[in-house]
């Protein structure tokens, strides 16, 4: 004969989950969760739609059309350089002609700073010539974190971007 009782119905008290507790629970828990993913998808939406552009298919073809004179301008020679230095932007210009590569001045370029995430921050920037073929621009002013930069020049009558980059700014 054991020693330790078992409860018996009769003499049991207390709490009993029932049915209707579980139910309860399950639907409080989805529910909140259901909820609390729906102000998210609000808030997410009412900040950033993420359409950047009413012309996705023009801008497509823009796209591939600056492929193709990128492809182009290399192969004529050109090669184009930017770099960030610390809050300083630098760009290079080089044409390569026969057997060697000369820095080339005069071409006035500007680069387009391009937050990824919005547009509200984006700007043009005139880049300075800083003589030999080299080009400057400051970032003083624009906010941390990412940005694209677009270098547009003028070249044989045509502007375009010649070369892009990520920056990141402390």
């Amino acid at each position: 004969m054991s020693l330790v009782m078992e409860p018996t119905p009769e003499t049991r008290t207390g709490f009993r989950i029932k049915g209707w507790h579980v139910l309860a629970a399950l639907l409080a828990f989805f529910g909140v969760t259901i909820a609390v993913n729906g102000v998210f998808v609000f808030l997410a939406l009412d900040t950033w739609t993420g359409l950047t552009t009413e012309r996705s298919y023009q801008e497509g073809l823009t796209y591939n059309r600056q492929i193709e004179e990128s492809a182009a301008l290399s192969a004529a020679g050109w090669r184009f350089d930017l770099r960030q230095e610390g809050r300083q932007l630098a760009f290079l210009a080089v044409k390569k002609e026969g057997e060697g590569e000369h820095l080339v001045d005069g071409l006035a370029p500007r680069v387009e700073l391009r937050r990824p995430t919005n547009d509200k921050e984006d700007l043009d920037l005139a880049m300075t010539a800083l003589g030999e073929g080299r080009y400057g621009a400051a970032l003083e002013g624009l906010g941390e974190g990412a940005w694209l930069a677009r270098v547009i020049v003028s070249l044989d009558g045509r502007e375009g971007p010649v070369v892009e980059t990520r920056l990141w700014l402390d």
